[in-house]
C-alpha cells in the first residue's frame, strides 16, 4: 500500500510519493539543484544555464513518471521507451516526440564544444564558402547546391574534427547543426557519422528541408565515432537531385 499519493498527482503536490526521498527544491522548483554531485540531481545543462528536471516538472508540468520508472529499470530509473542515451561523463541526448524539430534534445554539464578542422565538399553543382563559415554563428555560410541528376549521391560534405580535445571523456554527446536545406516538397539530406569499428557511415538522422536556418541536434555518444581524436561527419543526398535545392550551413559543431 501507498502511503502517499503518486498515481495521478502532480509533482507540484509537496505530499508527493516521491518527494519522501528525493527533495521537492530539486526536483521540482530547482531551487537546490545543481550540476555538482551529491547536492543536485545532474540533469543540468551548462550551455544554458537550465537545471532541467524543474524545466521538466515545474516549466512543462510533466510528472516523474513521464521520464521515470519507480521500479527497475537501469541508469536513474529512466524509462526505456523514451529514447534517452546517457552520456558516461556528461549528460545524455533525448530523441522523442516532446521534442521539436528533429526531435532530439542534448544535455552537457561541460561548456565545452569542438570546432570543425577540416571541410570537403565532395559532391556539388557549386558551392561557396569554406571551413571559416563552419565554426562560427555569423551568417557566413558555408552554401552548396546540389547535381541535377537522376543518379546519386547528388550532394555530399564531410566535416572533420580533430583533435578532439573531449575525448578522454569517451566520444562527444552531440553534433549541433545550424544551418538549413532548401529541398522543397518535404525533401531532407541525410546527416551521418562515420564509425570507425564498422568503417560505415551511420545514420544520425535528417536535415529537414526548411526555408529559414535553425538549429538541429544529433546524438553522437556512441564510442565508435570517435578514432584516435577524430570525428568525421556528413551530410550527403543520395539523389535523385535538383539544380535549386541548395545546403546552407552556419555553424557546425561537437559539444562535449
Amino acid at each position: 500500500l501507498l502511503s502517499r499519493p503518486f498515481v495521478g498527482a502532480r509533482p507540484a503536490e509537496a505530499g508527493l510519493l516521491c518527494f519522501r526521498c528525493h527533495r521537492q527544491t530539486v526536483y521540482y522548483d530547482g531551487s537546490e539543484d545543481s550540476p555538482t554531485p551529491l547536492s543536485g540531481s545532474r540533469f543540468y545543462d551548462a550551455e544554458t544555464g537550465t537545471v532541467l528536471h524543474a524545466e521538466h516538472t515545474r516549466d512543462h508540468g510533466l510528472g516523474c513518471g513521464a521520464c521515470h520508472v519507480s521500479h527497475g529499470g537501469d541508469t536513474h530509473l529512466v524509462r526505456d521507451d523514451i529514447g534517452w542515451e546517457h552520456h558516461p561523463v556528461n549528460g545524455g541526448v533525448c530523441a522523442n516526440a516532446c521534442h521539436s524539430l528533429n526531435g532530439v534534445r542534448a544535455y552537457s554539464r561541460s561548456a565545452a564544444s569542438e570546432s570543425p578542422t577540416a571541410v570537403d565538399v565532395q559532391v556539388s553543382s557549386e558551392h561557396s564558402g569554406g571551413l571559416a563559415s563552419l565554426q562560427s554563428h555569423d551568417g557566413d555560410t558555408l552554401a552548396a547546391r546540389e547535381l541535377d541528376s537522376a543518379f546519386g549521391p547528388v550532394l555530399r560534405v564531410q566535416v572533420d574534427f580533430h583533435p578532439v580535445a573531449c575525448s578522454a571523456d569517451g566520444a562527444p554527446t552531440s553534433l549541433e547543426v545550424f544551418g538549413f536545406y532548401d529541398g522543397g516538397d518535404g525533401q531532407g539530406i541525410q546527416v551521418e557519422a562515420y564509425n570507425w569499428a564498422t568503417s560505415e557511415w551511420d545514420a544520425l538522422g535528417t536535415l529537414p528541408s526548411t526555408a529559414a536556418p535553425a538549429r538541429h541536434t544529433y546524438a553522437l555518444i556512441d564510442a565508435a565515432y570517435l578514432s584516435e581524436g577524430r570525428v568525421r561527419v556528413r551530410f550527403d543526398d543520395a539523389g535523385p537531385g535538383e539544380g535549386s535545392r541548395t545546403l546552407s550551413l552556419d555553424r557546425v559543431w561537437l559539444r562535449h
